[in-house]
């Protein structure tokens, strides 16, 4: 009798353990073909996404993309088409907060990263890694609501130390001052107020592109009736 009962509460409890045990559960979504994997699902136990790994379509036994959630909200996506890159995302609102793109040739080393504005979405920080993928060669910082570069800082090679810093100012579409500072080669342990600074002042290319488009029209079609060319255009 008792050998019976533990044997019939054993095959009823053996299913609810094994379910316990699957923390996962995959679901495989198939091309029309009905044979070529498009995509794999992974649920947790309440059925919330966990991660979606695609497949290339031309190459169906390479991963594209992989996307991964967190209680079902998206969190980062990690792209293999050309290079590697990782994007991170704000969970609650799904805007992106920083993407890490690595070397083609080696997807373990990093190449540069990228900082997005929050409420632009638009790059506010680009920083440039070296072949070694660990010391950076430069980093660039825009404005995120006029994506124009306001400041470059470049570093001296296998090292942290600042080599030079090049700050733009800018009015409307016309960048009207650039000032680099730079480390003098012959002493490098100066103080920063030591450092030369050079100031240039140049108008932006993008004025041109403000003028009237009949304006233009207008100079192409002189151009042509004078027999003139672009080269004998000479700015003053």
């Amino acid at each position: 009798m008792i050998k019976n009962f533990l044997s019939i509460a054993k095959n009823k409890l053996l299913p609810t353990l094994k379910h316990e045990k699957q923390e996962t559960e995959k679901e495989l979504i198939y091309r029309k073909d009905g044979k070529t994997l498009h995509k794999i699902i992974e649920y947790n136990q309440a059925h919330v996404v966990l991660k979606i790994i695609i497949f290339d379509y031309f190459k169906p036994n390479k991963i594209k993309s992989v996307e991964e959630y967190s209680n079902g909200d998206l969190c980062k996506i990690t792209n293999f088409s050309i290079i590697k890159s990782e994007t991170e995302y704000e969970p609650k609102t799904g805007k992106k907060l920083k993407t890490y793109n690595y070397n083609i040739k080696n997807s373990s080393i990093l190449s540069a990263t990228y900082n997005y504005d929050l409420e632009t979405q638009n790059i506010s920080r680009l920083t440039i890694y070296r072949p070694d993928g660990l010391s950076i060669a430069l980093i660039k910082e825009f404005n995120p609501k006029t994506r124009e570069l306001v400041k470059c800082v470049n570093y001296k090679r296998n090292s942290s130390v600042i080599a030079s810093v090049s700050t733009y100012e800018i009015t409307g579409a016309t960048r009207i001052k650039t000032t680099y500072t730079y480390e003098p080669k012959n002493n490098i342990s100066k103080p920063y107020c030591e450092k030369k600074s050079t100031t240039k002042q140049f108008i932006s290319p993008k004025t041109l592109y403000s003028l009237p488009k009949q304006n233009i029209a207008k100079l192409i079609d002189n151009l042509y009736k004078n027999n003139n060319s672009f080269s004998a255009i000479k700015v003053s």
